[in-house]
């Protein structure tokens, strides 16, 4: 049974558990694009799951699209926005392609099979989508994150704010006290570790390196000093509209923001990527184009 078929049904149960937000990765509402990227859902499809969560009785969805395709044009992105406008989901995350190492199209494109993606079409292509969906009405309230009024992503804007998440599930990642780790990627290799540990280990008296490695579906562990976690919050902070609150991040580090990155601020200031407005540190809108320029300073990049 096709999804758009199952969703009814399904949705209507996991809204009776609380669910209440869907996201649908669409991606591209153009059938060649699709292909390049290996999806195995059609532009038609995308749109008749979309149709059938409504029917659920979700009242709150996300979709996700991708720019910057070898193959796409600007008037496709132009058609492709203008149709998922026309559905009135609540929120879009739109993100520019990024070629995974070892990816089939990675390969590709290394061959010479497929052409290499464009980064100024793809830089024409993230402003006409700005420029779109703030007249539809939409607040773009992080760098590739657009919401209704009211509607963002709340676990999005928890990580963020590099504050505390947990994930669960397989591949899921957590962030807790000084520590990032991520379970298993395989689902079965997730159950079956479940299934070999009736009881599971608990960290509700604290959580440690030691008592995360008893966990049988945590894979990996990461420690996270303090100069990484102040870099972290730079460049998740800056990601968002609201920017870095240097009142908040002395607060949480009890140091000054200058005292850390006086340099690095006053660097990406000079050349335009970033300002002060209204007490925050924000990026203007051509630092959102080369946030990746700016973020690598708090790095040491």
């Amino acid at each position: 049974m096709h999804l758009a078929q199952r969703l009814p049904w399904h949705g209507r149960s996991l809204l009776a558990l609380g669910v209440n937000r869907l996201s649908i990765g669409v991606q591209s509402l153009e059938d060649p694009l699709l292909k390049v990227l290996g999806r195995r859902h059609s532009a038609q499809e995308a749109v008749e799951a979309y149709r059938a969560a409504r029917g659920a009785g979700f009242a709150n969805i996300s979709m996700d699209l991708m720019y910057g395709i070898p193959y796409q044009t600007l008037e496709g992105w132009r058609d492709t926005l203008e149709r998922v406008l026309s559905l009135s989901p609540e929120h879009l995350s739109i993100y520019c392609l990024t070629l995974e190492d070892g990816t089939p199209l990675e390969r590709q494109v290394g061959l010479g099979q497929v052409p290499q993606p464009d980064p100024d079409l793809a830089a024409d292509m993230y402003q006409m989508a700005e420029e779109l969906l703030e007249q539809a009405g939409y607040r773009h309230y992080e760098i590739s994150n657009w919401a209704r009024p009211g509607k963002e992503s709340r676990h999005n804007l928890t990580y963020w704010r590099n504050q505390p998440y947990l994930g669960v599930g397989p591949g899921a990642h957590s962030y807790l006290g000084k520590w990032r780790f991520h379970n298993t990627l395989s689902p079965q290799e997730y159950v079956r570790r479940l299934g070999d540990t009736p009881s599971p280990p608990s960290v509700a008296n604290g959580i440690s390196p030691e008592a995360l490695s008893q966990v049988p579906t945590v894979e990996g562990i990461e420690t996270i000093d303090e100069r990484l976690e102040m870099a972290e919050t730079m460049m998740l902070g800056l990601r968002l509209e609201e920017g870095i609150d240097p009142e908040g991040f002395a607060r949480r580090f009890g140091r000054s923001l200058s005292s850390v990155y006086g340099e690095q601020v006053q660097d990406v200031t000079s050349l335009g990527l970033v300002e002060q407005a209204e007490g925050a540190l924000r990026l203007t809108p051509r630092g959102r184009l080369l946030g990746n320029e700016v973020f690598l300073r708090f790095f040491g990049g």
